[in-house]
């Protein structure tokens, strides 16, 4: 969960639970109970195991791992949890948020130094393991050999973040992470970091 730094939730619950979320409408969590919902800002898609659009039964319902967090975080305050897709692209969440959108940001959202100047975060509750991926057969062995590559990636994401470490790399940029496997098939990119 992020939260902004100047309007913090004050409930540990907040905290504890909302590890992938974060609060700029609401200053304190009275303001979200008055209002009677929980707005969350998210990019859900198909793919995504934290908020996931059920598109079999229609584009307004949603599951997931942080969709059922958020639910029961939104019972125990005794309001309606509402989630407002941010259309445009995943980098879209942070300034949404800044904007006052929504009161958390829930969809898969790393920690990344460059977050964490503008919102703060909960603690967090999925570590992940960021690797670079290559096709079968690709000269790519080492950090060093993507010199003169080019990445393909979702703008705006932490993968995105990582990969502007690299040295000397051109990105290709893509609508979703599964997209990217798509990419190294089509050999519009070298490699992947995901």
């Amino acid at each position: 969960m992020i939260l902004p730094r100047k309007r913090r939730f004050v409930s540990f619950l907040a905290l504890l639970l909302l590890a992938s979320g974060t609060a700029a409408r609401a200053s304190s969590l009275a303001d979200v109970k008055a209002r009677g919902k929980l707005v969350v800002l998210s990019f859900p898609h198909q793919e995504s195991a934290f908020i996931r659009i059920r598109t079999e039964i229609d584009l307004d319902h949603y599951d997931g791992i942080d969709y059922e967090i958020l639910e029961g975080f939104a019972k125990s305050l005794g309001v309606a949890l509402q989630i407002h897709p941010v259309k445009l692209s995943f980098a879209d969440l942070v300034p949404a948020l800044l904007r006052g959108e929504g009161d958390v940001v829930a969809s898969s959202f790393s920690i990344t130094p460059e977050r964490k100047v503008k919102v703060d975060f909960t603690e967090p509750y999925f570590a992940v393991r960021t690797v670079v991926v290559v096709p079968k057969g690709s000269p790519i062995h080492a950090v060093a050999d993507l010199a003169g590559k080019t990445g393909s990636t979702v703008p705006g994401s932490s993968l995105e973040e990582r990969m502007k470490k690299f040295p000397g790399i051109r990105f290709h940029y893509v609508d979703f992470t599964r997209w990217n496997y798509d990419a190294l098939m089509a050999k519009e990119a070298d490699f992947s970091v995901l």
